[in-house]
């Protein structure tokens, strides 16, 4: 059960549609893979600085205006 726990915990995080302008840092959840953070307001990546695991991220309709060098440590396909 806890496994189980810890995979919700750490795999997934969802929060689409909220409004969010600011997002604090993920750095804490080191497992982190998937990522939807869709029709926000996010203007920045700077919260992604040590999620290593992360394979997908989903940023649709955001109001992102730089992401150079925010994503840098991500093996990207």
């Amino acid at each position: 059960m806890l496994r189980n726990l810890l995979l919700f915990c750490f795999v997934l995080f969802f929060s689409s549609t909220r409004g969010l302008r600011i997002i604090p840092s993920l750095s804490r959840f080191h497992r982190l893979r998937y990522l939807w953070i869709n029709n926000n307001k996010i203007q920045d990546l700077t919260f992604l600085i040590k999620n290593y695991c992360l394979t997908e991220l989903y940023l649709n309709n955001n109001e992102l205006t730089d992401i150079s060098g925010a994503l840098k440590h991500l093996y990207l396909k």
